[in-house]
């Protein structure tokens, strides 16, 4: 939801302030910084087989993962909806 939300602070950017291809410009860094921390997280993450996973075999930096991931996901959002007005 909020790519599609997004796009508002992106097109009154554009139309203000900054201009069409410097929006492009940092809005496509922010999108590639939400990438590289999705990209991260699922690294950092070791992959279980079946049974393996209880609770003491949990490892401590699942939060650290999960808060990289949903930053990813919010930086990655904000950079696809800060660029569609831009483009379209």
């Amino acid at each position: 939801a909020l790519s599609y939300f997004s796009p508002l602070l992106g097109a009154v950017l554009a139309d203000s302030s900054w201009g069409r291809f410097q929006t492009i410009w940092r809005f496509g860094c922010v999108y590639a910084v939400g990438l590289c921390c999705l990209t991260w997280a699922s690294y950092r993450v070791p992959n279980y087989k079946a049974g393996d996973d209880t609770p003491d075999e949990i490892p401590e930096n699942l939060s650290l993962a999960r808060a990289v991931t949903f930053f990813g996901l919010f930086c990655a959002c904000m950079g696809t909806g800060g660029i569609k007005p831009c483009v379209s």
